[in-house]
């Protein structure tokens, strides 16, 4: 009674689920469906966030005490589990590679920043933005950097590299948000509360 859409695979065929309620565990169930209206796979327990350019793998952040990124086969393989001493984790989405992720998370007590991070290694998490208070980040299709939104509608981008600036490029009215997909020249923009929805192209 509390299933949330959160990616397809690039080839739309396939959907990722994320189970909230009574259908899943305390820390949430993943799940991977096929469009055609096939039976949901389980793949694991966790906040599903992501999957893949090639639809290989899962990223899923974990609830609980300890503050993760898992990374989960969609066939055979072995989770890998991503943990940094000191961060906390909000979100997770692979940035233009299965090797690559852009999350937003806090180091510490500091605000939000945006960070990248390698799917096979345990190297520190390279900040892209500066900290602040950040609503969300989305990454860009090619890879090439994100957008994200601070509460007085801002967006922002930035380049998927340390030490770049970032590009004020709009500012949203009250109650919107940023939705995917993002590609180097536009995105998309979610009108929340309103009957019937409204999606607007930016």
């Amino acid at each position: 009674d509390n299933t949330i859409v959160t990616d397809f695979t690039a080839d739309g065929s396939r959907v990722l689920l994320s189970e909230q309620s009574a259908g899943g565990r305390p820390g949430y169930d993943i799940y991977i469906r096929p469009t055609s209206g096939g039976p949901a796979t389980l793949l694991g327990e966790g906040l599903a966030m992501s999957i893949s350019p090639t639809g290989a793998r899962v990223a899923a952040v974990v609830i609980g005490t300890e503050s993760a990124i898992d990374i989960i086969p969609t066939g055979p393989g072995t989770k890998r589990r991503l943990t940094r001493p000191g961060f906390n984790f909000q979100n997770a989405f692979f940035l233009g590679s299965d090797e690559r992720l852009l999350v937003l998370a806090t180091e510490a007590s500091s605000e939000r920043r945006l960070y990248t991070m390698n799917t096979e290694s345990q190297e520190a998490p390279v900040p892209i933005s500066p900290p602040g208070p950040w609503l969300e980040a989305w990454p860009r299709s090619d890879g090439e950097g994100a957008l994200t939104r601070k509460p007085n509608g801002e967006i922002w981008h930035f380049a998927g590299r340390s030490g770049a600036e970032g590009k004020l490029v709009a500012t949203l009215p009250a109650g919107h948000s940023l939705v995917r997909p993002i590609t180097a020249t536009s995105a998309f923009v979610l009108r929340r509360g309103t009957r019937p929805g409204e999606v607007l192209r930016l």
